[in-house]
């Protein structure tokens, strides 16, 4: 149920009320929150980039490093293709 609620919210750009159904599902359900790893961060930094903000895709990116979340393949080139389509 969290899930779906919060890719709802994703794709309707609500991003803020997808971050609260997060935080919130473990105070106020209970339920043990998913760890964010690479596929995690690769889905937020494609959704900033899908939306033009390199600046908040970055800040998710520097988030990815500061917690010691190794980028993949899949980071690099969202990165590479978003600048390859602003650049030319």
């Amino acid at each position: 149920m969290f899930i779906g609620l919060i890719r709802h919210y994703g794709k309707v750009d609500l991003i803020d009320k997808a971050v609260k159904v997060f935080r919130e599902m473990g105070k106020s359900y209970n339920c043990a929150r998913m760890t964010l790893n690479s596929v995690s961060y690769n889905v937020m930094i494609k959704m900033w980039l899908g939306n033009n903000d390199w600046e908040k895709a970055m800040k998710v990116f520097d988030e990815m490093l500061g917690r010691e979340v190794e980028p993949t393949v899949v980071t690099y080139n969202s990165q590479i293709g978003f600048l390859c389509k602003t650049l030319y």
